[in-house]
């Protein structure tokens, strides 16, 4: 009887112990952004024009894309202006020749008319006071509703001869108009 017992014990132990090592314990972090549902712009984040001497021009593609995302699902239009008050340079000196070019627009979701969409940068335009970036149409119908497009546009300008050396520091303003507060 004491055989039985015994051996019943050290099968017991035998099976637990695999068991309490299948239980080791990993921990892993899961991480969720929850974006803004509805109308959304984003912008590159910096851009670097180079060097250049006075009495030039100088002219640059961004590196990275505006765009926007319209998760609305809804036939409601929008519009988007750009803007740029000037290169700021030493000895409070502003350079005011600013102008953008619209380039090629990428649609990356949604898209079955694109001509949906306009601005007013088809050629190089003053960005020195607020122009028409995007814009589209209030009333679409929803199977042409334009759900996700980029661009990256072209920025040029124009160095005066008296333009003191030094860096200067410019701020784009890009800013989004929903037209669903116009109803």
């Amino acid at each position: 009887m004491m055989k039985k017992v015994f051996l019943f014990v050290s099968l017991s132990l035998f099976i637990l112990f695999p068991f309490a090592l299948a239980q080791t314990q990993k921990v892993a972090e899961v991480q969720l952004t929850i974006l803004k549902y509805g109308l959304v712009i984003w912008t590159p984040a910096n851009l670097n024009l180079g060097s250049v001497l006075p009495w030039n021009q100088v002219e640059k593609t961004f590196d990275d894309y505006f765009w926007v995302e319209d998760l609305r699902g809804s036939d409601i239009g929008y519009y988007t202006t750009i803007q740029c008050d000037g290169l700021y340079g030493p000895d409070n000196f502003v350079i005011t020749w600013i102008q953008l070019l619209w380039n090629s627009i990428e649609f990356l979701a949604w898209v079955e008319n694109q001509t949906l969409l306009y601005s007013n940068l088809s050629s190089w335009t003053d960005i020195t006071q607020p122009q028409l970036y995007f814009y589209k149409i209030d009333n679409t119908p929803l199977n042409y509703h334009i759900n996700k497009y980029w661009n990256k546009p072209s920025i040029r300008a124009f160095i005066p001869n008296d333009a003191p050396a030094g860096d200067y520091k410019w701020r784009i303003t890009y800013t989004l108009y929903d037209m669903s507060f116009d109803l």
